[in-house]
């Protein structure tokens, strides 16, 4: 397989927030880009790495990605309820993945901040998904 395991991870990790049910209850929609004048709460999946991991006998790429959730100002509660909803769809989960399999899905920090001017708040989420060529 040739190409960016990062651009499939972000895919898989796209389908499956967006395919679940509770979480898509919870907010407005899961973007990659966000629409001007999206609705609060909502999902943006945000900065991604890769890079290679030495391994025996198969080339394994680690992927980091950022989800971020942002909520109004009186939202850390709101966030904090869908950070923990992703965490469990997420952590040491499974993504539908073409030409790679996944090795590891893990959750590796999590933190709320004040953000935009004090506007809004944002919770983050940052991921590794270290994935196999198949």
């Amino acid at each position: 397989m040739s190409g960016l395991a990062l651009m499939e991870v972000q895919r898989a990790l796209y389908t499956k927030l967006n395919s679940d049910g509770v979480l898509m209850g919870m907010v407005s929609g899961v973007h990659d880009q966000v629409p001007q004048h999206a609705a609060l709460p909502y999902i943006e999946l945000g900065d991604g790495a890769q890079g290679t991991v030495p391994s025996d006998d198969v080339l394994v790429t680690e992927c980091r990605l950022r989800i971020d959730i942002w909520t109004e100002i009186g939202g850390r509660k709101t966030a904090l309820a869908i950070m923990n909803r992703i965490h469990a769809l997420v952590h040491l989960g499974t993504l539908s993945l073409s030409g790679y399999e996944l090795v590891l899905l893990r959750c590796e920090q999590a933190e709320t901040s004040l953000a935009e001017r004090g506007q809004r708040i944002r919770g983050t989420l940052v991921l590794t998904a270290a994935v196999a060529e198949v």
